[in-house]
């Protein structure tokens, strides 16, 4: 398995889980609260976390390619549910 993780600067975590998972529950395994959201995805596994910055996400592919699209399609989508508000993603690979 391959990982990696981005802190998130966003004044709105919270929204974001919630807009996130809520787009994604009718065509994956998703849980989520205020603070957390797990989202099973074809490609690999995201987790996000309400943190001190503002949001942390964790995301697991069984391969670095798979991580490289995960890492691409879960930004995008974080990106359209922020609205206007600008995220910047600087991923980084854990063994």
């Amino acid at each position: 398995m391959t990982r990696s993780t981005s802190l998130v600067k966003t004044s709105a975590p919270t929204r974001l889980i919630n807009r996130v998972c809520r787009h994604w529950r009718n065509m994956f395994p998703v849980s989520f609260d205020n603070q957390n959201g797990e989202i099973a995805l074809g490609l690999g596994h995201c987790s996000m976390r309400v943190n001190n910055v503002g949001l942390r996400v964790d995301l697991q592919a069984e391969n670095a390619e798979n991580l490289s699209r995960l890492e691409g399609v879960v930004a995008i989508h974080l990106q359209r549910m922020a609205g206007n508000e600008e995220l910047c993603f600087n991923w980084e690979r854990q063994p």
